[in-house]
């Protein structure tokens, strides 16, 4: 059996006669007292304590009462035991030589002389009180008492704070406990969290320290590491359209550790992402439910859409398509939609996105019959589709839009090569004659400016698509939205369906929360702003409203701390098993079709076969063949049979 030295004496025994030391901080300090009397003794004791993992104690140093017996077989040390000192506390007697009283007259003895060891305490300082010394026997007298609470002033606002490395070792090493001491340090990383395990080199107080508190499952456990301050800042660098690149580079030229890149991503797939989905369906269900309501009232809903590739080319492979409530600008359904379902065409993703999102949509709605009408731009393919498959939504065009392309084939024929040729072409470009008369004309009525004029502008399409122009409503909100999706998912980095699907719902989940903190009020008006339009090279005024609370940002944490809190075990458990069932159903696949009898191609045959115990017959070691080789065997023995046969004739003939 094992055997153990105990701190004070130094005796070795059986582990079963011994006790463990007290780890309690009070409880040592009490066994320390009670077991040395000077303070050398104390530092040498708690130096021994220190040194040994764990640190025992034997039985000799408690009495029979110290312990409780439950059971015969069974011994048991009290919690309140405090040991003694067994050492005896006389250290020398003194006593005067006996001799012989016939060589010497006869003397009394002399007094035995004890010496004690020198009783030195350590005065320690009584805590300041906070009542005035008339109340001190007030207050020792009432045992419901309590101290005043402490107080913060100016605390700061933000949940976490940044501290240099140098203050924050320095506030670490001093011991809490013992005052004297240093701490010895040991960190942990856990991505921006860490954890500091501080050991007192004076007194053995052991304690940890952490930056940030740690996230556990429904089944909490000590190996569970993820800190709250990793999904915060997570969580704060995709809500806000950062990016983790734009983080790290921030972080690193800053000076502060920052998560990996795995470990980012890690938990933005495990807890962001279905938190994002959980407040999108929430905050879309109830847009949803707004819109059936007024179509059970009688009311129609008037849409607006337009779409959005992933890159600037014509290479595309994604196409992103929003359709809005074209009277509150609200977004009510998106399409993302990849180019490989058009036939790896992405001309055909804008229409193949509108068709299918209007499928989806008036599912939603309980059928094509609440949506009055919907404004696009003009996209010949749109046109046909929404005629043919769409009759009773009526189709209108965007104004600006339509007068784009007119303007478009304005600049065509403005070109330099049309300028020459027609003289009169100069007045449309620049004014350079004087006031026209009252029979002025400007440009020849048959002249080639209007010739052309007319040949650009005044088209077929052009006449008849005029009269589907939308006169009150229009696609700028859709535009807007884009640019916004834009920032979420900009088209300098290709993003796969999952990440596509996951910025478009923060696109929408911020666009929303905008326009209802506007239409309630919660975002007024708050001054005007001027801006620069480079299409009309004037100056235009808008009204700038206050700053936006962005609350849905922290649903989204709140549910990903949730999402955690309702976890049975850790990803990383989750995964291990799912490792460990693949191993195990590979092991049981090899044992079920390994073959029983080893292939004539094994190295280890020979030998397996060439053993004393076979029986060798005619030079040959038997056996087991498969099919295949016995058919073999038989066709070398035929012809060895045969060759045998044909070498008697030879002989026989040469006799």
């Amino acid at each position: 059996m094992k055997k153990a030295t105990c701190v004070v004496c130094c005796k070795t025994n059986l582990r079963t006669s011994m006790h463990r030391f007290a780890s309690n901080i009070a409880m040592k300090e009490q066994w320390v007292n009670a077991l040395c009397s000077t303070s050398e003794e104390k530092k040498a004791l708690y130096e021994r304590v220190n040194a040994r993992n764990p640190p025992m104690l034997c039985e000799s140093h408690f009495t029979e009462s110290d312990f409780s017996c439950p059971s015969p077989d069974s011994r048991i040390l009290n919690s309140s035991a405090i040991p003694f000192d067994t050492t005896p506390t006389v250290t020398t007697v003194s006593v005067s030589t006996v001799v012989s009283p016939s060589m010497v007259p006869f003397t009394p003895p002399s007094t035995p002389h004890f010496s004690f060891p020198p009783i030195e305490s350590t005065p320690l300082r009584r805590p300041r009180s906070t009542t005035r010394p008339a109340m001190t026997r007030d207050v020792d007298d009432d045992p419901t008492w309590t101290p005043p609470p402490s107080t913060t002033l100016n605390e700061p606002d933000s949940e976490y704070l940044l501290v240099s490395k140098e203050s924050l070792m320095d506030l670490l090493r001093h011991c809490t406990v013992c005052k004297k001491g240093t701490n010895n340090l040991s960190f942990r990383m856990d991505g921006l969290g860490f954890t500091c395990t501080r050991v007192c080199n004076l007194c053995g107080m052991r304690s940890p320290w952490e930056n940030s508190k740690t996230l556990h499952t429904a089944n909490r456990s000590g190996k569970e590491r993820l800190p709250k301050i990793n999904v915060d800042i997570v969580a704060g660098t995709a809500l806000t359209a950062t990016g983790g690149t734009k983080l790290r580079q921030n972080m690193m030229m800053s000076g502060i550790h920052s998560l990996s890149t795995t470990t980012f991503n890690r938990i933005k797939r495990l807890y962001l992402a279905p938190a994002i989905e959980k407040e999108f369906e929430k905050v879309q269900g109830g847009i949803i439910d707004a819109v059936r309501a007024r179509i059970e009232q009688g009311e129609k809903v008037h849409l607006s859409g337009d779409g959005c590739f992933d890159t600037r080319g014509y290479s595309a492979a994604w196409c992103r398509y929003f359709i809005l409530d074209a009277e509150t600008s609200e977004v009510l359904h998106h399409i993302i939609i990849h180019k490989s379902e058009t036939g790896n065409s992405s001309g055909k993703m804008e229409v193949a996105a509108l068709e299918k999102g209007l499928h989806e949509l008036s599912e939603m709605l309980g059928g094509v019959d609440g949506i009055g009408s919907i404004v696009t731009d003009r996209h010949g393919a749109i046109i046909k589709m929404m005629h043919d498959k769409f009759k009773g939504i009526d189709h209108f065009f965007d104004p600006w839009h339509y007068f784009r392309n007119i303007t478009l084939a304005l600049l065509e024929i403005c070109s330099a090569q049309y300028m020459a040729p027609d003289a009169s072409f100069k007045h449309i470009k620049g004014c350079e004659h004087g006031p026209p008369s009252v029979n002025y004309i400007f440009m020849p009525r048959d002249g080639k400016i209007v010739n052309r004029l007319v040949q650009k502008v005044f088209t077929e399409r052009n006449i008849e698509d005029i009269k589907r122009v939308s006169h009150r409503l229009n696609t700028s909100p859709c535009e807007s939205i884009n640019a916004l999706a834009c920032r979420y998912a900009p088209k300098d980095s290709y993003f796969s369906r999952s990440g596509h699907e996951m910025r478009t719902q923060e696109t929408m989940l911020h666009w929303n929360h905008l326009k209802h903190t506007a239409a309630d009020g919660t975002r007024p008006v708050v001054g005007r702003k001027s801006y620069v339009n480079p299409t009309h090279k004037n100056v235009v005024w808008r009204n700038v409203r206050k700053a936006a609370t962005h609350s849905w940002r922290d649903n989204v944490k709140q549910l990903a701390y949730e999402l955690r809190k309702n976890m049975t075990e850790t990803p990383y458990a989750t995964e291990k098993k799912e490792r460990n069932a693949i191993a195990e159903r590979k092991r049981e696949i090899d044992r079920l079709t390994r073959p029983l009898v080893p292939s004539n191609a094994d190295p280890n045959l020979d030998e397996e076969y060439s053993s004393d115990e076979d029986e060798e017959v005619d030079g040959r070691v038997d056996c087991p063949l498969d099919p295949l080789d016995k058919h073999l065997s038989f066709v070398d023995d035929y012809n060895l049979e045969q060759t045998d046969i044909e070498d008697e004739d030879e002989d026989e003939e040469e006799e």
